[in-house]
């Protein structure tokens, strides 16, 4: 006798509860197994805070706008998804931010990583981004050493209270924003920069540690692909190669998830407002924290 399909909920419809929603369906095929998968997500579209609109006849990104591709289960998605042909590079391995005044260069790498050679136009660059104060404070860091923090750790109270507010605010927070859509006081260091804390093993100072994580560049070697990537037609591609990806009929939307209960048997019950209760053999929470809670 052929056993019911295990019934899985993935709560929030963002590309991450999109991305365990294909992979759970994946596996299942794998696995020869009977999964009826439900996305479910409050709004009324799928992405979370990856949005597409329209600017002279061009599609353009109006939240995150780059996928940092450094993980190889990246490009595994990308390809199963049948979008690596799409991938787009920046044509710069530069980037500019606006500092109130101007256009400035951010110091390449800085701060989330450091050159092993930092030579002084490097170190102007430092000076030009954030002004030459915040950038005295910053460099003041192998002689203000603090405790490692944990993998939990915000970033942004981690970073201020090493390299100073202003490479905070001035820095940090605009490379985070462009990728996450988020602030550095609500990422944890352990999810967006871990390398920070592979440094901090290697040196108390941060700095120090960076610039033996790194190495140096030979003169004749070009400039290293930029490890940011985005997909032609925004990161909204992403998600509609996503939801294509999704056994028919499982995302709702308009399906907000008011509370989770255990139900018999082992099961879960979720109350979703406006509609009857869903009971599932297992329960996947693809929310923010505040929401999970």
């Amino acid at each position: 006798m052929t056993p019911p399909p295990r019934r899985i909920a993935v709560v929030g419809g963002g590309v991450s509860g999109l991305a365990a929603a294909v992979a759970l369906a994946r596996r299942a095929t794998l696995d020869q197994t009977a999964v009826e998968l439900t996305v479910l997500e409050a709004d009324h579209r799928l992405g979370g805070r990856v949005l597409g609109g329209e600017l002279a006849g061009a599609m353009i990104d109006l939240g995150p706008e780059s996928i940092l591709a450094r993980e190889a289960d990246t490009w595994t998605l990308l390809k199963d998804l049948g979008v690596e042909a799409k991938v787009v590079r920046p044509g710069t391995t530069s980037a500019s931010i606006w500092n109130g005044r101007r256009l400035v260069a951010i110091p390449r790498g800085f701060p989330l990583s450091v050159p092993a050679q930092m030579t002084w136009s490097w170190r102007w660059d430092v000076v030009r981004a954030i002004g030459p104060l915040p950038a005295l404070r910053a460099g003041l860091e192998p002689w203000l050493k603090g405790p490692v923090p944990s993998p939990d750790q915000a970033l942004g109270p981690f970073i201020s209270a090493r390299l100073g507010r202003s490479v905070l605010r001035g820095l940090v927070d605009p490379l985070l924003g462009g990728i996450y859509a988020g602030s550095a006081d609500q990422l944890s260091i352990g999810a967006v920069a871990p390398q920070l804390l592979q440094a901090l093993r290697l040196d108390p100072s941060l700095l120090r540690g960076l610039r033996r994580m790194s190495s140096p560049t030979p003169p004749t070697a070009g400039a290293p692909p930029s490890p940011f990537i985005t997909l032609r037609g925004g990161l909204s591609t992403l998600v509609e190669a996503l939801a294509a990806a999704l056994p028919a009929h499982a995302a709702k939307l308009g399906a907000q998830v008011s509370a989770i209960e255990a139900g018999p048997g082992g099961t879960c019950r979720l109350r979703v407002e406006g509609q009857p209760p869903l009971e599932v053999d297992g329960v996947v929470l693809a929310l923010p924290a505040p929401h999970a809670a």
